[in-house]
C-alpha cells in the first residue's frame, strides 16, 4: 500500500504533495498532480499546510549515553559539578558519571571537591580520551602514586587520566548486560524520532563498552526491525591490534544493512605511531582518508596512491614523522574532503533532549541562520555519513525519511513543533 501526503509545504522541492511506495519517494508535485497516482487502497494524509523537511541526522552522538544517564550534562562549571553530585546523592548508582567536562576545571581544587564524595566519580572530557576522577575511583581501580600504565598518564594531584589510563579505569565500571545496551539504544532512538531525527552518526565504540557487545546490540535491533533510526557507527580503536582484530572478524566500513552500517573506522594514534596506522591501512587495502585543507598535496598523494576507495581508516591525530614530513602539526582527521565538513562537525547538539526547533533557536542565537542548520542536519549530515545519494533531500527516488512540523523552521522556529516523523514512509 502506497502512502500519500497532500496539502503541505515541501522544503526545497516543487509542489505540495508526495507519493511514497515501499519506503521511497516516487513522485512530488501539486495536490492535483499527485491525485492521478492515488489508488483506492492507498493511505492518504492531509497535512493541513504543515511543513515537510528531509529527516534530520545528527553527525556525532553516543546513542547509548545520550538518554540513559541521569548525570549526562555539560559539566562546564563547578556549579554544574555540584549539581551533579547533589543529584547523585539521591541515586543508588555505584558510580557517578558526568560528560563534557571543561579541561580548565581540572585542578587540585576541583579534585578536593570530588574527594568529598564517598562514591567513585568519573567525569569525561568531550571525546572520552581523558577524564577526571576522585580518590574513591582511583582506589576502586587500585591506582596509586606508584602505578604506571603503558600509553597512559595519571596525575594523582588533579585526578586527570589520559590515554590507556582511561581504559584501565573503565574496566572497573559495573558491567552492563547486552540487554541493557539494547534498551539504552532504543531509548535514544525513540527520543530522536520524537524530535524529528531519522539518522545518527553514533560513536559508541569509545564509551567504555566492549565493541562486540555494542555491535551485536545494534545488529540485533536492526535485524528485528526495531531500529527506527538509520545509524552510521563511527568506530574508534586506540591501538592498531584492536582494529586489526575487528577487520579480521570480517567487519569494515559499510558492513551492515539499511538501518545500521559501520561507518568510518578511526584509530586514535600517538604521532610517533602514524607509520603503524598507515601500514595497517595498506595491509588491508584501506586508505587513510585525510583532510586536504590541512594537508599538503604530497601527503595526500602518498596515502591515497593506488588506493582510491574512499572512506575507511582515519587517524585522530597524526604528527611530524620521518615518513610523513609534510605534516607539521597535530590535526583532526575527519574522513571527508568536503569544504563544509568543519561547519558540520562543529554543529554539536543534543537531539535526544531538544527538538529540531530548539536546536535551530540555539544556533540562531549564535548567529547561524536557520537555513544553514537545516542544510547541515539534512543534506550535510548524509554527506558526512556517505548516504547523500539517497537521503537528505525531498526528491524522487530518495528514501522517504521526513520530518513534519506545524510551523516553518526557517521563519517561525520558535513556535514550531514536530508533529510527525517518518522513516521509509512509516510514521514512528
Amino acid at each position: 500500500m502506497a502512502k500519500v501526503l497532500l496539502n503541505g509545504h515541501l522544503y526545497q522541492a516543487e509542489g505540495t504533495a508526495l507519493y511514497m511506495d515501499e519506503g521511497v519517494i516516487i513522485h512530488t508535485g501539486t495536490d492535483e498532480e499527485i491525485q492521478q497516482y492515488i489508488q483506492p487502497d492507498d493511505e492518504v494524509t492531509d497535512l493541513n499546510r504543515a511543513y515537510v523537511y528531509p529527516g534530520f541526522s545528527v553527525p556525532h552522538i553516543s546513542l547509548i549515553q545520550c538518554v540513559s544517564l541521569t548525570d549526562h550534562e555539560a559539566l562546564n562549571s563547578l556549579q554544574d559539578i555540584r549539581v551533579l553530585l547533589e543529584r547523585a546523592s539521591a541515586s543508588r548508582d555505584l558510580w557517578v558519571r558526568g560528560e563534557g567536562l571543561d579541561r580548565n576545571l581540572v585542578s587540585s581544587e576541583t579534585k578536593t571537591l570530588l574527594d568529598g564524595f564517598s562514591r567513585p566519580v568519573l567525569l569525561y572530557g568531550n571525546d572520552h580520551t581523558w577524564c577526571m576522577v576522585n580518590a574513591a575511583a582511583l582506589k576502586k581501580a587500585d591506582i596509586d602514586q606508584d602505578t604506571t600504565i603503558p600509553d597512559g598518564t595519571i596525575n594523582m594531584e588533579t585526578g586527570l587520566l589520559e590515554g590507556q589510563a582511561v581504559r584501565v579505569l573503565e574496566s572497573f565500571l559495573p558491567a552492563v548486560s547486552p540487554e541493557e545496551i539494547r534498551e539504552k539504544i532504543l531509548a535514544a532512538v525513540h527520543a530522536l524520532n520524537r524530535n524529528g531525527f531519522t539518522g545518527a552518526g553514533s560513536h559508541d565504540f569509545i564509551q567504555g563498552y566492549d565493541w562486540k557487545t555494542v555491535l551485536d546490540g545494534f545488529m540485533r535491533l536492526s535485524y528485528q526491525g526495531a531500529l527506527t533510526l538509520r545509524v552510521d557507527e563511527q568506530c574508534m580503536f586506540e591501538i592498531p591490534e584492536e582494529l586489526a582484530h575487528f577487520l579480521d572478524e570480517g567487519y569494515t566500513t559499510d558492513v551492515g544493512d539499511d538501518f545500521f552500517r559501520i561507518g568510518p573506522l578511526y584509530i586514535d594514534q600517538k604521532e610517533e605511531d602514524s607509520d603503524v596506522m598507515m601500514e595497517l591501512a595498506n595491509s588491508y587495502n584501506m586508505p587513510a582518508l585525510l583532510d586536504t585543507d590541512l594537508l599538503m598535496k604530497e601527503l595526500k598523494d602518498l596515502v591515497l596512491e593506488g588506493n582510491p576507495l574512499g572512506y575507511a581508516v582515519n587517524a585522530d591525530r597524526c604528527g611530524h614523522t620521518a615518513k610523513h614530513q609534510a605534516v607539521t602539526k597535530q590535526i583532526r582527521m575527519i574522513g571527508s574532503l568536503e569544504e563544509d565538513i568543519d561547519d558540520l562537525t562543529s554543529l554539536l547538539c543534543d537531539p535526544a533532549a531538544h527538538s529540531i526547533a530548539k536546536i535551530i533557536a540555539d544556533y540562531a542565537a549564535k548567529g547561524i541562520r536557520p537555513g544553514r542548520v537545516i542544510e547541515l542536519l539534512s543534506k550535510g549530515s548524509e554527506l558526512f555519513m556517505r548516504r547523500e545519494y539517497e537521503l537528505g533531500q525531498i526528491r524522487e527516488g530518495f528514501l522517504a525519511d521526513l520530518c513534519v512540523t506545524d510551523h516553518d523552521l526557517e521563519t517561525d522556529y520558535e513556535q514550531a513543533k514536530v508533529i510527525m516523523t517518518l522513516i521509509g514512509g512509516e510514521q514512528v
